[in-house]
């Protein structure tokens, strides 16, 4: 019996330290995001094709599932009843990891008729993904800017050549980010997750988008 228990008490103890070091949800997420990049490569070639074929990128109703009159912005996911297909460029076209949750990638265009021009809007899981920084998007990203709907509520993409995504130049609301930080009494910077939960526990009530507490949010 002993030596069960002891057995047993390694077994715990393992356990611990496999998910203290790896960290299976970050895992999940970093997994998400690569599927999430590998789509929007996919998209990008798919869509440059389509254009050298006919000299301009897909309309909305050619691309998404929920395409309305007089929009230039709209979802993509191939799983959508109502979404249509891209081939010969690309079989199928993808989905979010999280699309049950109703996260997709975004659209836009510039043009109903003949767009010059496309972004795709994307959101990563993981917070502190380089790519973030890249994409011009640690401080977010919408069609308009902060005037979207949902302001600054993306953190990743891509665009045709001749553009880039329209950043936010800063004037982040904090309770649009999913992951927030502060800094404790000693000075150092936490992790407090989301707004409500950052205005109970941070002793410094300065909120951040970043995990060096550089970039700052806007409260109220």
């Amino acid at each position: 019996m002993m030596e069960l228990l002891i057995i047993i008490g390694l077994i715990i103890i393992l356990a611990f330290f496999a998910i203290m070091f790896l960290n299976p949800v970050e895992q999940i997420k970093k997994a998400k995001d690569s599927k999430r990049k590998a789509d929007l490569s996919t998209l990008k070639k798919a869509l440059e094709e389509w254009y050298d074929d006919k000299n301009y990128y897909p309309r909305p109703e050619e691309i998404c599932y929920d395409s309305q009159p007089g929009s230039l912005i709209c979802h993509i996911c191939g799983d959508k009843p109502n979404s249509p297909h891209l081939q010969p460029y690309i079989n199928k076209l993808p989905c979010d990891p999280d699309s049950l949750n109703n996260q997709n990638y975004l659209y836009e265009v510039n043009n109903l008729n003949q767009p010059t021009l496309y972004r795709i809007y994307a959101n990563l899981s993981f917070r502190d993904d380089p790519s973030i920084l890249a994409s011009g998007c640690l401080k977010g990203c919408s069609p308009g800017g902060e005037n979207f709907e949902k302001p600054c509520s993306f953190n990743y993409g891509i665009s045709s050549p001749n553009n880039n995504l329209t950043q936010c130049a800063g004037n982040v609301f904090c309770r649009n980010i999913n992951r927030l930080y502060c800094k404790d009494n000693l000075g150092m910077c936490n992790i407090c997750n989301n707004y409500n939960r950052c205005k109970q526990i941070c002793a410094i009530k300065e909120f951040y988008i970043n995990s060096n507490c550089q970039i700052t949010c806007i409260k109220d």
